[in-house]
């Protein structure tokens, strides 16, 4: 399977100043590129004009970067990471732009916590409500906890302890391209 050929959208799901989550997004871009994906880079503050929800039954320009980029995409990474023990609201908002552009798209969860349980309820919440948009979630998340000392570590310390786990979770992910 010709992984170039899909078109992956990977998405900081976090518009908030000093986001720790952006140096691991960053992360995941390399590896993409290391491992042959050819993907687009989504932040979150460029799909989002407005405070508030723009149901996907409303016709509204505000929506249209967002459900074009979501309707091109044959596969989303979404890194999300946890706040007060959730996702982040801007993230519920980007999503309920749009619903049958997502229907059958892999999505890969990266999750990113300060804490010790990196992100693990992000994912917990997350599954069931992806799985509502109909979008196909691979059971190969990863989980980057303790982001503050991710973001002081050496490329090859950060490889030291992500590397492997990164490399199964892409491969299972190309594999459901098949």
């Amino acid at each position: 399977m010709d992984i170039t050929k899909k078109h992956i959208t990977l998405v900081l799901g976090t518009g908030r100043k000093n986001r720790q989550s952006e140096h691991v997004a960053e992360y995941i871009q390399n590896k993409l590129t290391e491992h042959g994906f050819t993907y687009e880079f989504a932040d979150i503050r460029d799909y989002l004009a407005h405070p508030f929800t723009i149901p996907d039954w409303e016709d509204n320009d505000a929506t249209l970067p967002w459900r074009n980029l979501a309707k091109k995409s044959d596969g989303f990474i979404f890194v999300i990471p946890e706040y007060n023990h959730s996702f982040p609201g801007e993230f519920k908002l980007l999503l309920d732009q749009d619903f049958d552009n997502y229907k059958r798209k892999l999505v890969l969860l990266c999750t990113v916590s300060e804490g010790g349980f990196a992100g693990v309820r992000v994912h917990e919440q997350l599954q069931p409500i992806l799985n509502n948009f109909a979008m196909s979630v691979v059971p190969a998340p990863l989980f980057f906890g303790k982001v503050e000392e991710f973001v002081k570590m050496s490329p090859e310390e950060r490889d030291e302890l992500h590397a492997k786990r990164v490399e199964k979770s892409f491969n299972l992910y190309k594999t459901y391209f098949s």
